[in-house]
């Protein structure tokens, strides 16, 4: 779903789209793709939603990302590449994290 959807296309524009926006822009891409792709009356997707850090990846620094919860690891992912990874304790620090659905 992720090279399927243009969020790492876009282009920021200062403070009226960044990160907190790409990150709600991947947000609705995954909500409208579960709506399309849904099959039968099944167990729910794991939850995908948004978090602000003050660090990720060991880099200080408040920026926002995407978060899914998976049964034994939680992975963020930086809507604006793409990248994907497994949150660490130590080079990970988030302060919000919104789950929408």
């Amino acid at each position: 779903m992720l090279a399927l959807d243009d969020t790492d296309r876009l282009a920021a524009h200062g403070y009226r789209f960044d990160c907190d926006d790409f990150a709600l822009q991947l947000c609705a891409a995954v909500s409208k793709y579960r709506g399309e792709n849904a099959k039968g009356d099944g167990p729910g997707p794991w939850p995908f939603g948004q978090v602000k850090v003050k660090k990720h990846r060991g880099i200080k620094e408040t920026h926002n990302l995407n978060i899914c919860v998976l049964e034994n690891e939680i992975i963020l992912i930086e809507p604006q590449d793409d990248n994907i990874w497994t949150a660490s304790a130590t080079d990970d620090d988030p302060f919000f994290i919104g789950i929408p659905f």
